[in-house]
């Protein structure tokens, strides 16, 4: 399950959260906190610790976007994907992404965990998608970025490019053009792992880091 604080909660509220959810016999809770939330020493103070903590960073400096693409890769935009090979690419692309609260948890298998973000990918470019970038190497798709939108405007969603891909510029030559697709838009977002070294990335882009939030999964159950 997953715990989304409303404002104003305090420990009792977050310890009433918790108990009614033990009597549902949910395994484990995730609760995401910005870093400078009050809750976090209610949390602490239980003897938790966090499992992850994401970067949301926003596009500030808007900037020319150099033509990055390797020249066998061709970058293209969808509404949605429609064919079934497609589908099945991106979904086997998403394997190649290690970095996440889930997986920073030893606790939570590893095969749900990738059939979670599988599950994922095909719903985001299937239609929860406002946009989806595909790249292409000799026809056969290396890489994609999904983009949903936000109450602020637009967030990159998921980012992931083959094994055998990374280093040679497909993640940039994507970045260059979703953000050229993105131009009128007031507010571009995206949220990355601390360690994750696509944060130089999106730097390079114009990207500012602008807030911190901090994962907790608060087991109920023996793992």
């Amino acid at each position: 399950g997953r715990l989304i604080p409303e404002p104003g909660d305090d420990a009792n509220a977050l310890a009433s959260a918790v108990e009614r959810a033990r009597h549902e016999r949910f395994d484990v809770l995730f609760l995401r906190l910005n870093d400078t939330n009050p809750l976090r020493a209610a949390v602490e103070g239980t003897g938790e610790r966090p499992v992850d903590h994401l970067v949301v960073s926003a596009l500030e400096r808007r900037q020319p976007l150099p033509a990055l693409a390797p020249r066998d890769v061709v970058v293209t935009q969808h509404d949605r994907l429609e064919l079934a090979e497609e589908i099945e690419a991106v979904e086997a692309i998403t394997s190649t992404i290690r970095q996440s609260n889930l997986h920073a948890d030893p606790r939570l298998p590893r095969e749900q965990t990738r059939a979670l973000y599988a599950a994922w990918a095909r719903n985001d470019v299937t239609g929860r998608a406002v946009r989806t970038f595909l790249a292409r190497s000799e026809r056969r798709v290396v890489g994609y970025i999904t983009v949903i939108e936000t109450h602020e405007g637009l967030a990159l969603d998921l980012v992931a490019v083959q094994d055998d891909q990374q280093g040679r510029g497909v993640g940039s030559a994507m970045l260059a053009s979703t953000l050229a697709w993105a131009t009128e838009t007031t507010m571009v977002t995206v949220g990355t792992q601390q360690t994750n070294r696509a944060l130089a990335l999106y730097g390079r882009f114009g990207f500012v880091p602008r807030e911190i939030h901090v994962m907790y999964h608060l087991w109920l159950t023996e793992t």
